[in-house]
């Protein structure tokens, strides 16, 4: 439990202390007092960890800095001396006092201990030094929401105000957010149900916009500025045709003020970094918020006392506008903070409208520099607590793809943008290869621009544009800032553009014979909820998507295993691994290693593509950028905090939907009017949740199809009508299922017939201890779902999973037509069969459950399973997958009668198709069949590669420690086993 120093409350979580010390004024201020005189008192006989390379030297002196110009229009930048660049500035680093105390005197040896009690996980806490006060608050204000309530009050309006109710509220909320074109508005709100009837408040479309624009609270306003872009082409009078280019856009520094001051991330935004580890010596540290990382703190450090960073994250990528003909494209720039957890991040759109790469950074500069003072000086805000504090914005992230980042950093498009790599060498597995250097590149960008002799120029593949980024140096290193790109680098690039079609041309037969073996696999592959089902294969599928991808990958290594060479496989495994672990919401300090030795396996086998003649070489800049995940991700945090599926994303929220509300003339214009308008919106009702106790504004549906995630991997809706009981058993996953049954009396015929559950009767004897004769009848469920407890490396999330079990039906005629045949659908789980063991390993079962009393009744549901054999002692070479059929007595499948509560999870299990796939795989009852064997599929969903990949490698190693140092370990089965739910 955590308590309150101030106030004695105490807290099950350390978030839930630190909402109420940012919520409660009296608490707050204690600690803001107690943080100005003396170090903060946290249970203090706890003491922080050190680590010598943390203490901040007081006597360092400023870096060599880079003279800001203010003027940089008309390539002007061209004939800059470059001597003047190194000129000395005062921004503010290391900013310490000579006769302040050595921090060593206040950093404790042993960091506090916070316990995780929902995922029953112990972290370790190192605080930033208390004497640098980072993040401390000033003087406290009221919110922005309080001030809007305050003026209400006073005009002795209501919260709902300028409506009526919350049905007015709603009707209009709904109008402006449901996509409805203003003519439909119009015609909408004259209906006699609506004008006389509901009587909104508003009784067109001008009046509800007007009382938007009046009376809600809106963000930033919008801006332009005109460039003028002089072309190659002339007129008809011989002078050079130009072009009038709009940059609209928002200040930057206004927009960060609008998301570190909403009310709404008040219990989501943090102000100071801090190092967390998972144990006691500090030596395996986690890696998740941009808080948790080393930019953070290294930066805090060299800020003035009392600053808080307020990491500046950038994105941007090209988008077309009209979808299937036209010219209309927009280049939207999206901004948040780092401060703001990752799950919650929200973006604001700021508009630029480019053509070239200078026109690009002339707009970027135009766009940023309000930035620029306010990251040097600092600027006092109003945070989302109410109290004031001196934020520094700095830029810390750019989300781009491979061709914008080129762009950003002034490369060209076969280097690396984060080092010096040679284009010939990307393929090589350098261990390091130099970083850009962003006062050295600008320096070559001069020399080459004032016309000097500049061998680096070409040297690092450098492209001849004044970059936006030098008006920022040294608070920024812009080649640092760039982040992993997930989708493009590794989904849509390394696996899908590479690896697949090297491992398919890496097969013996024809480009044709082994796309088509490749599609049968895909069509006669097993199904599980979070899989979609191929049923074509993949040669015929046009448009490809993250979803796909992602799909794909699930299963591809049982598609290529056994029709490929085992170093194909290896380099396979190697990309899947690498793909999972950097989807990591949490690192550690192991799981990075694990990352970096994924990576290790896919350059001491990607070899073989050539000796099979496949490649000639992988100078790939996508295969090379990946080296840089594990850095990026030590430094900023969590790559998926950072992925650009968020910015397609906005593209379709922001960008796309904007256009089509728009009457396609004069457009950019009506777009930033409906971005403000659908803000006001949103934000009224983030307002009135806050002030309308037990209000929740309803979101507005999304029609379009997100291609951003997979969110089928994590949480399946339940489908089965009936309300839903949670039932919990001691030390088991809960597990709900409806109260009454789909088909309360089924007879024993019916169960042994339909669900193809051969001597049931028999089994349900040997379970319960007593007999039930033919005609009993039992109440039969369709599914029941388990609640997955959250990990931090997956989800922080619950996750649920169906468990299905239902038979199948044939076709019939209603009166509505035919009714088409459906076929039966019944999950693979895992069962728990004996207690766990821990140092036996992640597969080791966890608890024995028994069955219900001899007395016949029922103290839970039970399920009828047909059993696979458990486990083997170790996965399959190369492969690294635990391999499974069906468990069998004289020929005939192993069946039984279990609690639910002994079902873990569901599973999947992958076919092992061998050498070529036969018919056997082709029909529906493959997972019957006792001829056949299975791997268990450690990729179906995140949950599932945590434990079946990732835990497996960290027992493994443990148990090859153990073994050299002549300890010998036990290896043996798991106590788990595999089941398919019958009925």
């Amino acid at each position: 439990m955590k308590k309150c120093d101030f106030c004695l409350q105490t807290y099950c979580t350390l978030q839930g202390l630190s909402s109420h010390l940012s919520q409660s004024t009296k608490c707050n201020a204690s600690l803001f007092n107690s943080t100005s005189s003396t170090p903060r008192k946290r249970d203090r006989t706890q003491e922080k960890a050190t680590n010598q390379e943390d203490i901040i030297d007081t006597n360092t002196t400023n870096q060599e800095d880079i003279e800001l110009r203010d003027n940089h229009s008309d390539m002007d930048w061209l004939d800059t001396d470059n001597d003047a660049i190194y000129d000395d500035c005062d921004p503010p680093l290391n900013d310490t006092l000579d006769n302040e105390p050595a921090l060593e005197e206040h950093m404790s040896k042993q960091p506090r201990l916070e316990e995780e009690e929902e995922n029953n996980e112990q972290l370790f806490i190192q605080d930033f030094p208390p004497e640098r006060q980072a993040g401390a608050p000033k003087q406290q204000i009221p919110t922005k929401f309080e001030q809007f309530r305050s003026k209400q009050m006073n005009e002795g309006k209501d919260p709902w105000y300028p409506y009526t109710s919350q049905d007015d509220w709603e009707l209009a909320q709904w109008l402006m957010t449901s996509g409805v074109s203003q003519k439909k508005m119009t015609k909408f709100l004259k209906l006699r149900s609506i004008s006389h009837g509901a009587k909104p408040s508003f009784h067109n479309v001008r009046s509800l916009l007007s009382g938007i624009d009046k009376f809600l609270p809106t963000g930033p306003k919008w801006d332009y500025t005109a460039f003028e872009v002089t072309g190659n082409e002339l007129d008809h009078e011989g002078n050079q045709m130009t072009e009038t280019v709009m940059l609209w856009r928002r200040d930057p520094v206004e927009c960060i003020k609008e998301l570190i001051g909403n009310p709404a991330f008040k219990d989501n935004l943090v102000y100071e970094p801090c190092k967390v580890f998972r144990d006691k010596d500090c030596k395996n540290r986690v890696y998740g918020e941009m808080w948790m990382g080393d930019w953070w703190w290294d930066m805090q450090k060299d800020l003035p006392k009392g600053a808080t960073v307020t990491p500046v994250i950038l994105s941007s990528d090209k988008t077309n506008l009209s979808q299937f003909s036209g010219d209309k494209a927009a280049w939207p720039v999206y901004l948040s903070i780092g401060n703001i957890e990752k799950s919650l991040k929200c973006f604001t759109k700021n508009r630029r409208s480019a053509e070239g790469h200078q026109l690009f950074h002339e707009c970027m500069r135009e766009l940023l520099k309000p930035l620029l003072e306010a990251g040097l000086k600092g600027i006092d805000m109003v945070c989302t607590d109410g109290f004031v504090r001196t934020i520094y914005p700095l830029i810390a992230a750019y989300i781009a793809d491979y061709p914008e980042q080129c762009l950003i950093v002034c490369c060209q498009e076969n280097s690396c943008p984060c080092c010096l790599v040679k284009p010939d060498k990307r393929g090589d597995a350098l261990d390091h290869s130099k970083s850009r250097d962003p006062a050295t590149t600008l320096m070559n960008l001069l020399n080459k621009a004032a016309g000097k002799d500049c061998p680096d120029f070409a040297d690092q593949n450098l492209r001849l544009i004044n970059p936006f980024w030098r008006d920022f140096l040294p608070i920024c290193d812009i080649f640092q800032c760039i982040m992993p790109d997930i989708l493009h680098q590794l989904h849509k690039g390394v696996f899908k553009d590479h690896v697949v079609n090297w491992a398919i041309k890496s097969m013996d037969g024809s480009q044709a014979e082994n796309i088509k073996e490749i599609d049968d696999r895909f069509k006669a592959m097993t199904t599980h909820p979070t899989l979609q089902h191929f049923k074509k294969g993949i040669s015929l599928t046009s448009q490809w998507t993250g979803t796909e991808h992602k799909n794909m990958e699930k299963v591809f290594l049982g598609v290529v295993a056994g029709v490929t060479n085992s170093r194909v496989q290896k380099v396979v495994k190697g990309v899947l691994d690498f793909i999972y672990y950097a989807h990591f919401e949490t690192h550690t300090t192991e799981s990075l290693t694990t990352l970096d030795d994924a990576w290790e396996v896919i350059h001491l086998n990607k070899d073989v593509f050539i000796e099979l003649g496949v490649r000639e070489h992988f100078n790939i800049s996508k295969l090379h950028n990946i080296k840089h995940y594990c850095d990026a991700i030590r430094s900023r945090g969590t790559a998926d905090g950072f992925s650009t599926e968020g910015t397609e994303r906005l593209h379709i929220d922001l960008a796309k939907n904007g256009y089509n509300a728009s009457n396609k003339k004069e457009y950019t214009s009506q777009m930033t009017t409906w971005l403000q308008r659908q803000e006001s919106i949103h934000e009224f009702g983030v307002y009135l949740q806050w002030a309308v106790p037990g209000y929740v504004m309803e979101l507005a549906e999304d029609d379009e199809e997100s291609n951003t995630e997979d969110l089928k991997d994590e949480v399946i809706n339940v489908t089965e009508n009936g309300d839903l009981e949670t039932i919990k058993a001691s030390g088991v996953i809960p597990y709900s299922i409806s109260k009454s049954a789909p088909f309360p009396h089924v007879s024993v015929s019916q169960i042994i017939n339909d669900y193809g559950a051969v001597d049931f009767l028999w089994y349900l004897q040997q379970a319960l201890g007593v007999t039930h004769e033919e005609d009993t009848i039992f109440p039969v469920y369709k599914q029941f779902t388990l609640t997955l407890p959250p990990i931090p490396e997956v989800s922080h999330r619950k996750i649920i999973d169906v468990v299905h079990a239902t038979h199948p039906q044939p076709s019939k005629t209603s009166k509505s037509g035919l009714i088409e045949a459906t076929s039966g659908r019944s999950s693979t789980v895992l069962v728990q069969i004996k207690e766990r063991e821990r140092n036996k390993g992640p597969l080791n079962g966890a608890s024995d459950l028994q069955g219900a009393p001899g007395n016949g009744k029922f103290s839970q549901p039970m399920a009828f399973v047909h059993w696979f054999k458990a486990f083997s002692a170790n996965p399959i070479k190369d492969l690294d997958m635990f391999k499974v059929s069906l468990s069998t007595n004289t020929h005939v499948q192993n069946a039984g009668v279990i609690p639910i509560s002994r079902i873990v999870r569901t599973c999947h299990l992958l076919p092992v198709f061998g050498e070529k796939i036969t018919s056997e795989w082709l029909s529906p009852g493959a997972l019957q069949n006792l001829e056949l064997s299975f791997f268990l599929n450690p990729y179906i969903r995140h949950y599932d590669f945590y434990f079946f990949r990732y835990q497996y490698s960290l027992f493994r190693k443990i148990a090859r420690q153990v073994e050299v140092g002549g300890v010998g370990v036990e290896r043996q089965g798991t106590r788990n086993s595999t089941a398919r739910i019958r009925a």
